[in-house]
């Protein structure tokens, strides 16, 4: 199990865009890495990426869904430190407990 979830984030992680000369290596993580997670909650190896939308090289969303604990956000957008930040909020996306805020997303068109 652990190889095809490593073998799926590898393929999934690298973002990469159509250059002149091919590809571009936009960013790469062993493990999604969030910028202020709960130290108690987060379960680096829960979090598994399950989409990726490149509107530019500035503007990179990641989705991870929330079948395990200790996902901090459903929807996140990369910062220039290649962390992750809660997308629209961190509000937004923390719904533990509630029915309301992002709750799973398969696909992001960006604004």
């Amino acid at each position: 199990m652990n190889f095809i979830v490593c073998t799926l984030c590898a393929l999934m992680c690298i973002s990469s865009h159509v250059t002149g000369s091919g590809y571009e290596v936009m960013a790469q993580w062993k493990e999604m890495q969030y910028t202020n997670p709960d130290p108690d909650g987060f379960e680096p190896h829960n979090n598994i990426l399950t989409g990726l939308k490149v509107m530019s090289a500035d503007e990179i969303y990641v989705t991870v869904s929330r079948w395990l604990p200790g996902v901090p956000a459903t929807l996140s957008k990369l910062n220039e430190g290649q962390l992750l930040d809660p997308y629209p909020s961190e509000g937004m996306n923390n719904y533990i407990g509630k029915n309301i805020g992002i709750q799973q997303s398969n696909h992001h068109h960006g604004q």
